[in-house]
């Protein structure tokens, strides 16, 4: 008995975010917003102090000024400091745009911000035929293009720099060399203490051997019962019994319910890139492919520890793919499968009528959706759905400082209290979400 409660009052500790640096007062308050709230006080302070009135009614006014100015330094704004935040707002202001796959329509969807930087030097004429354009048409664009910066700036390629899919490793214009799995998830709730104790530690040891660069990302969207639905009106169709009939026509009704309402698919992918060694140069590919499915190994047996398995696909170059295409394309993606993506993108290549135009084609042209609104501050516009992009800050979990607190003496004639764990945020992977919240792990 006395077992059991010292097994259900197993309490984790979590230790402070070890790279939070800069902070003052035991982290509380960040050394830059100390200094701006230092400048603004005292800046304001100062001058306060000389005013040609008598002592009291200058220690007021400063008292009423400077330390609310000095406070509103600390706190700052939105998470950020004031200066971090004014930088923010003006490189918004200077950036907000819309970005489409192409230059051209770049410079379509932004028109009217790009002719307020273009006509300010130069006449801007429009010509519904190519032929009839003048002679020094081209060198126009060109300058155009210089001063009008949006037009050279990124396109929907540049802001998903996939170089190849190849292996299923993603490979990047920057060099790096990114690997994807499918993670089932388990209930963690239901597990029993003991089992909730393996899974943890099995976590925690997973951490220790896993790359420093490591993500976990859960992504939801409304399920699709109508193949279901379908069964289910075949089988009544079927069915001789009147009475049957009716109960399976009353239970599609109450999925059809509930499908329109609370029916959410999730799923759970890790991704990790591969991490060189700083004393080593020169590494092949071969050396890379070997690296990564290592790691992926070793993400499987550890996974497998916890009660999780990693979902093998037949192809992974598709199924990074396929990932990329749901995650930037939400509404289409529930249309559109990929494989008629796919089909649409080589149909309009082949159109070009060049013999080598099935060459050119880069891997994001079937992912990238048909534009990405940035003009917005609070939300980008992508897909015909608006996505809120929120940070929250969580605490990081060092493994090797993981520590159980010790347990104290409890008396057999006492009910024990109900479980203490404190799981990491990474327990969305292990099952230990709310099923009843449909959050996503942004």
């Amino acid at each position: 008995m006395v077992e059991i409660s010292r097994e259900e009052r197993d309490a984790y500790l979590i230790p402070q975010n070890f790279v939070d640096t800069g902070t003052i007062l035991g982290g509380t308050v960040k050394l830059r917003n100390a200094v701006e709230a230092a400048v603004l006080a005292v800046g304001s302070a100062i001058p306060l102090f000389y005013l040609p009135m008598a002592f009291n009614i200058r220690l007021m006014i400063v008292i009423a000024v400077s330390v609310p100015l000095g406070v509103f330094g600390v706190v700052g704004i939105g998470g950020d400091s004031l200066t971090q935040f004014v930088a923010h707002w003006f490189r918004f202001m200077k950036r907000r745009r819309i970005v489409t796959p192409t230059p051209q329509g770049n410079l379509e969807a932004n028109r009217h911000r790009h002719l307020r930087l273009i006509s300010k030097r130069y006449r801007v004429v429009y010509y519904d035929d190519s032929d009839t354009l003048p002679h020094n048409a081209q060198v126009l664009q060109r300058k155009a293009d210089r001063h009008g910066k949006l037009v050279k700036r990124q396109t929907l390629y540049d802001l998903l720099p996939i170089e190849k899919i190849e292996n299923g490793i993603l490979h990047t214009t920057d060099d790096r060399y990114i690997k994807i799995l499918e993670i089932e998830p388990i209930n963690f709730l239901l597990r029993s203490p003991r089992e909730q104790r393996s899974v943890i530690y099995s976590f925690a040891s997973l951490l220790k051997v896993s790359p420093v660069r490591l993500q976990f990302k859960s992504f939801s969207r409304k399920a699709d019962v109508n193949a279901y639905l379908d069964k289910l009106r075949r089988d009544a169709a079927n069915e001789p019994d009147a009475a049957v009939r009716k109960r399976h026509m009353s239970y599609i009704r109450f999925v059809k319910r509930l499908g329109s309402r609370d029916a959410v698919s999730r799923r759970f992918f890790v991704i990790f890139q591969y991490e060189a060694p700083t004393n080593e140069r020169n590494i092949s590919y071969a050396e890379i492919v070997s690296t990564l499915e290592t790691t992926a190994r070793n993400f499987r047996t550890y996974l497998a520890q916890c009660g999780n398995a990693i979902v093998e696909h037949e192809n992974e170059d598709e199924f990074i793919t396929d990932v990329f295409y749901t995650l930037l394309n939400r509404r289409t993606a529930v249309q559109v499968p990929l494989q008629e993506r796919i089909q649409d993108v080589l149909a309009s290549y082949l159109a070009q009528n060049d013999a080598t135009a099935l060459d050119k084609i880069p891997p994001a042209a079937f992912m990238i959706p048909p534009s990405l609104d940035l003009k917005h501050g609070r939300y980008l516009y992508m897909d015909g759905i608006a996505c809120a992009l929120l940070f929250i800050a969580v605490l990081l979990i060092i493994t090797h400082l993981l520590r159980k607190e010790p347990a104290h003496a409890v008396e057999p004639a006492k009910t024990a209290p109900a479980p203490k764990v404190y799981v990491p945020s990474g327990d969305i992977v292990l099952g230990g979400r709310n099923e009843d919240d449909d959050e996503e792990n942004l």
